[in-house]
């Protein structure tokens, strides 16, 4: 799957991602050289947005900024869970922009509908999408998903005999996450 910027302005230039092991590495690097109070916007709350904002936490010297369109953190769980988030991350300090799509990004501002934040540091979590591969699996095997490479309870592709996908290009309703990945990986294997 590919990042999904949903073609808001200057998330691309101005934001970082958290795909590939690379990219946590910049991250923690580009961390480690802010200051204390800095800034950092994780802009979506769902698995990966929430994860994040636990982490930096842990660091206790950023102001941290949960940014989401949706009205709560972990909003695909049941809502005990967000609240549980969200009375933790309100105890902590963390600033939560709920119910707000971001509209664009610049250099020093993230823009919303009627309003705008400064920032030091833009973490994008806000999904992903099928990329063009997968679209291509889909359209060979004649599949029509919009989420992936659609795969049974045995990660077997549909309408096929011996074709398997795991991962993020993989949908059977689990969570793109790593964890599922890595568990769909052993699996298979």
């Amino acid at each position: 799957s590919q990042i999904n910027t949903f073609n808001i302005k200057g998330v691309e230039e101005n934001c970082l991602f958290i795909k590939t092991p690379k990219d946590t590495e910049v991250i923690k690097n580009k961390l480690s050289n802010l200051p204390p109070k800095s800034k950092i916007a994780v802009i979506g709350c769902n698995l990966t947005g929430s994860e994040i904002v636990g982490n930096l936490l842990d660091y206790d010297k950023f102001n941290i900024y949960a940014i989401d369109g949706v009205e709560r953190p972990l909003s695909i769980f049941n809502k005990n869970i967000s609240d549980y988030t969200e009375n933790l991350w309100r105890e902590y300090g963390v600033n939560m922009l709920m119910n707000n799509f971001v509209k664009k990004i610049d250099n020093d501002f993230i823009y919303f509908n009627n309003d705008k934040i400064n920032y030091d540091l833009a973490i994008w979590c806000g999904g992903i999408k099928k990329s063009s591969l997968t679209n291509f699996f889909n359209t060979k095997l004649n599949l029509d998903c919009r989420f992936g490479i659609p795969v049974n309870h045995y990660l077997k592709v549909n309408t096929t005999p011996n074709v398997f996908a795991m991962g993020d290009c993989a949908y059977s309703g689990n969570p793109p996450t790593a964890q599922v990945a890595y568990q769909q990986g052993k699996y298979l294997v």
